[in-house]
């Protein structure tokens, strides 16, 4: 297993090597085009041509090379963060676990400062109830319970004040946390969806994103001997039970 792992981890590697490059030089000369294009358009605004010839290039220029331009850009830029989502779960896969008793109480209160700014900038409120500890890797589980806490605060509901809730219980030697929040909810359809790679957790909502969050999130559960499971009703928010070994006393 850690032979395929590390196999796995350099074709990714040169995979995203060998599109990035290609990548950068799409990137680089739509640059090209964009400054082409407002050299052209200064020239057109300047020259003194027949002026029926002069609409006809300059609506010829403004309804097609900014457009296409544009979408060039997005197509680039979508790709690089695909590309840096796929170096993320690499990353997980192949990083050494450390696993040791953890304080989640401190972890939690170090992750909502980490937040503050998002907290005040939706003015979203969250409880953080007293939690058990677990056993896990420092920093694979702080990484976890970020991306479940930034997903809780990027899907609240703007009809309403937000909301996030903390909540852990131990249960047959298992610590087990709920993040629940009362924003937009995952649709049905996408329940069954929402932990593959590169499914956004609703694909039609507004909010960004590629889907490598929650990837990410069962890689390092199954790296720290736990699992993860949703609740969720369209419109009235979601709960996401992590389940992880408890620390003995």
């Amino acid at each position: 297993m850690v032979v395929k792992n590390k196999e796995l981890q350099s074709i990714v590697y040169v995979a995203s090597h060998d599109l990035r490059s290609p990548l950068v030089n799409i990137d680089g000369f739509s640059g090209e085009l964009a400054k082409a294009y407002r050299q052209l358009r200064e020239m057109l605004d300047n020259e003194s041509i027949d002026d029926d010839l002069k609409r006809k290039l300059l609506e010829l220029l403004d309804e097609n090379v900014p457009e296409s331009i544009r979408f060039v850009k997005a197509g680039t830029a979508k790709m690089s963060n695909l590309i840096d989502g796929l170096l993320q779960v690499s990353r997980v896969g192949g990083a050494r676990v450390k696993i040791k008793p953890l304080d989640m109480n401190k972890m939690m209160d170090d992750i909502r400062q980490s937040m503050e700014f998002q907290f005040k900038d939706t003015g979203a409120e969250i409880i953080i109830d007293d939690l058990p500890g677990c056993l896990g890797d420092a920093s694979q589980i702080k990484q976890l319970c970020s991306n479940l806490v930034g997903n809780a605060i990027k899907y609240l509901d703007p009809k309403r004040k937000g909301k996030i809730h903390i909540t852990g219980r131990v249960e047959n030697s298992q610590s087990i946390y709920c993040i629940e929040d009362n924003g937009i909810g995952i649709n049905p359809a996408y329940q069954s969806k929402i932990f593959e790679m590169f499914h956004r957790l609703n694909p039609d909502d507004s909010a960004g994103g590629e889907g490598i969050g929650l990837t990410i999130v069962t890689r390092i559960l199954h790296r720290n001997n736990g699992t993860i499971r949703v609740e969720s009703e369209q419109g009235k928010g979601s709960k996401f039970f992590v389940s992880l070994p408890t620390a003995k006393a």
